[in-house]
């Protein structure tokens, strides 16, 4: 080889290596082609953070580092936001500089998805497992897109990969329900539904699919059974990508919400996580310290829901927080510091009403009557169309003595409650008191008619139909028949003695004496005196004679 061939040679190696090396070094970053996103409507904090990010992005190509990684999380800061008019950008430039990473197609795919762009987002969702290789969420990630856009098929063995990587994933399960009932095979979409909820129960949107599935197989008392389960929450998977977006730089606001949302989902324990994570960072908030005493609550940590109501009423004027230390106090039998929480609710929120009513009651509890029938009358005046005033009312009314009052109250309490129970029992009881038989049977006719459920009811209309002192409202056979079906939903003394009663009414008077003794023999148990009217009851059935008159009502 010639000298001049050698030093070709020498210049072709070099210019390989160097165009090797141009090729392996990341282009440069263009920062003017990501726009500073407006942050105005975020709070301070919020702000701050987008104003770190781009900082520090500015900083590295300033001073010459690589920026790869400042730049990495400007992107997901914005696309935490939704601040896509910046994140597209900002992606598209990390793209070009990190090839062979599959995190950032896949966070295009999310952001993508949350534009609406879903064709775009499963390019990108593809592209990250062409890069990951066989991963479970990138797999349902995609999956899931190729069902919205319309590509059943391919869905179809999206789920099933995704499945042969986690056999029981609720997701992949629900996935191929809605697949195989769109192409109408209803028995393989119950099936995979019914699957799918074994999983993941919460997901409670699965019911509502399930339900529809039965009702298209006209098994409809299933489906009216799992439609009345649905409550529309989505069913999720692993996701890690997704998680630590998730978790990047959440404001108080979005963790506050995802509490009350777990709070009306029921999931109070991650409720009361949330609402946690909120005093972590400010452990003055008011609001977090009484929503997570109501968490607590819940959960029975009582001592620990007292120390956050009590902090919350030291934060801020506060009368929901009086209110529920009020209920706590009287959950667990503290009821002088319950009426004491109530008086400071009511004081500091006077218009709501039926806290009002729930204090007329504690008022009436300790001795003062009169006070709390003025309260409640107070009450009914101001709205005249809030039940809780005249039910509490009328049951005040009676216990005086004042029955024409107290019917006029409860009727009021039927009027705008027709099936209100506790109010046709009031009327009903305070009609008898007065000797208003007939005004009574005709009103329990009607309140066992449009409350046929209530046992109270029934039982009191066997009672008046067994022993009424008008002989024309007597009816002992539908006595019987009502009194046995109370007596079979729920065994007590005074059901006992109204069977009693209904059995002598028709002259079964060996029955009667047998129920009648049962009854007795109870209280002696107890080491209880039987009443006298017990005692005259069973007296009038050892004689063969029926009770008619008054009773202990």
């Amino acid at each position: 080889m010639t000298v001049d061939q050698r030093l070709a040679l020498v210049f072709a190696t070099l210019f390989v290596a160097h165009a090797a090396a141009a090729q392996t070094e990341p282009p440069p970053l263009d920062l003017s082609a990501i726009p500073v996103p407006l942050a105005e409507e975020f709070e301070p904090t919020v702000r701050a953070q987008l104003a770190s990010v781009r900082r520090d992005t500015e900083t590295a190509l300033r001073d010459g580092d690589d920026p790869t990684a400042a730049l990495s999380t400007m992107c997901m800061v914005y696309l935490r936001y939704e601040l896509m008019g910046a994140a597209e950008p900002c992606f598209a430039q990390l793209r070009r500089r990190s090839t062979d990473q599959p995190q950032w197609p896949y966070y295009e795919s999310v952001m993508f998805e949350r534009d609406g762009l879903f064709h775009r987002a499963l390019t990108s969702a593809r592209r990250a497992l062409e890069l990951s290789g066989p991963d479970l969420a990138t797999l349902l990630r995609i999956a899931n897109l190729e069902y919205r856009t319309g590509e059943r098929e391919a869905a179809g063995r999206t789920y099933g990969e995704a499945l042969d990587l986690s056999p029981s994933s609720s997701a992949g399960l629900f996935g191929l329900g809605r697949i195989a009932a769109d192409a109408g095979l209803l028995p393989d979409a119950v099936r995979f539904y019914e699957d799918a909820l074994v999983g993941q129960p919460e997901g409670s949107v699965i019911h509502y699919h399930l339900g529809m599935a039965y009702r298209r197989l006209g098994h409809m008392d299933q489906a009216r059974a799992e439609l009345a389960k649905s409550r529309r929450v989505e069913v999720t998977f692993p996701d890690p990508l997704h998680d630590r977006l998730s978790r990047l730089g959440r404001s108080r606001e979005e963790i506050f919400e995802a509490g009350l949302r777990a709070s009306r989902e029921g999931r109070t324990e991650s409720a009361a996580a949330a609402f946690r994570g909120v005093l972590a960072d400010s452990p003055d908030d008011a609001d977090a310290h009484f929503n997570l005493a109501r968490a607590l609550i819940e959960l029975d940590e009582f001592d620990a829901a007292e120390t956050h109501l009590r902090r919350a009423t030291e934060l801020k004027d506060y009368p929901q927080a009086h209110f529920n230390l009020s209920v706590l106090y009287g959950r667990t039998n503290r009821l002088h510091e319950a009426r004491a929480a109530l008086d400071l609710a009511v004081a500091t929120d006077p218009e709501n009403l039926p806290w009002r009513v729930m204090h007329a009651r504690f008022i009436a509890q300790g001795g003062e009557l009169d006070r709390a029938i003025a309260s409640l009358e107070e009450i009914a005046a101001l709205d005249p169309g809030l039940p809780e005033a005249p039910r509490a009312l009328g049951a005040m009314l009676a216990a005086t003595g004042q029955q024409e009052r107290a019917a006029e109250t409860y009727s009021i309490l039927v009027e705008l409650a027709p099936t209100d129970a506790e109010g046709r029992i009031g009327l009903a009881l305070s009609r008898l008191r007065m000797g208003d038989y007939e005004a009574a049977h005709r009103g329990l006719v009607d309140a066992t008619r449009l409350v046929p459920d209530n046992l109270a009811l029934r039982h009191l209309q066997a009672r008046l139909l067994a022993s009424c002192p008008r002989p024309e409202l007597r009816d002992g056979a539908r006595a019987v028949e009502l009194a046995r079906e109370v007596v079979s939903v729920e065994l007590t003394l005074d059901h006992a003695e109204t069977l009693a009663m209904a059995l002598a009414e028709v002259g079964d008077f060996d029955q009667a004496l047998s129920w009648q003794e049962r009854v007795t023999a109870e209280y002696d148990r107890d080491g209880r005196t039987s009443p006298p009217a017990t005692l005259e009851r069973l007296e009038s059935y050892r004689k063969g004679l029926p009770f008619h008159g008054d009773w202990d009502l």
